[in-house]
């Protein structure tokens, strides 16, 4: 594994949230940041949170990686109530490290989409990240962010859909990309990387900034299964 850090993903996942409950894994990530000097992370009013790495040169834009603090595991509100880390299982079967939690879903939708994004940090010179809130309960984080933090992307990912061969070229009837984009910059990337199955995703919070910025976006499966119920697990390698 070139980027993650499986003793992080477990880190990452063990950190609870629920809808309007996020502060806590918003916290983690702005302690997480607040060790790395060159990535400036701000909150805004909403609560979201913005990442910065690297200063631009002139004609360059930031690439924009999107996910959401925010899950649906209710079960995960007694353990906010008691501050309480989630007793996160992992285990190694036909050659994958799966993660899990016993009785609830660890929130894999979206820590997943977090853990990825944080280990990108890691490796990329420049770049800007978004974690929105209250995605779960329609968008409302990226319908009420800062505008002017995306004013300098060149393009979005979003790692917020289910499994791994999987992205999207259309959101709740939002198209997200133009057939020119596709063909010179996402194809070749796909291709190189065994991603073909492209789907019409349901809404989500790429539409915000596909509408604000008018930029190029995608969204793209983090290897996150059984999304939404108490079976929810991920894959180390899917990710």
């Amino acid at each position: 594994m070139k980027i993650l850090n499986k003793e992080f993903i477990s880190e990452v996942l063990s950190v609870h949230s629920y809808y309007k409950e996020e502060t806590l894994l918003a916290n983690f990530i702005e302690d997480w940041a607040s060790k790395h000097d060159e990535i400036e992370c701000l909150r805004d009013a909403k609560g979201n949170l913005c990442l910065k790495k690297g200063e631009l040169s002139e004609g360059e834009a930031y690439p924009l990686v999107t996910a959401h603090l925010d899950t649906v595991q209710i079960r995960q509100v007694d353990y906010i109530r008691n501050n309480e880390r989630l007793p996160i299982i992992t285990e190694e079967k036909d050659g994958k490290t799966i993660f899990r939690c016993d009785g609830l879903g660890p929130g894999a939708d979206d820590k997943c989409g977090v853990a990825i994004i944080l280990s990108l940090f890691d490796k990329v010179d420049k770049l800007k990240a978004c974690f929105f809130v209250e995605e779960e309960i329609g968008c409302i984080g990226s319908m009420n962010m800062e505008q002017d933090w995306i004013s300098d992307i060149g393009y979005c990912i979003s790692f917020d859909s289910p499994e791994v061969n999987r992205a999207a070229w259309q959101s709740y009837g939002v198209k997200l990309f133009d057939g020119k984009f596709y063909k010179e910059h996402l194809k070749p990337v796909c291709d190189k990387h065994g991603l073909t199955r492209f789907l019409s995703e349901p809404y989500t919070d790429i539409i915000a900034i596909r509408c604000l910025s008018e930029k190029a976006c995608v969204v793209i499966g983090t290897g996150y299964y059984e999304e939404h119920t108490m079976t929810e697990y991920c894959v180390a390698e899917d990710m």
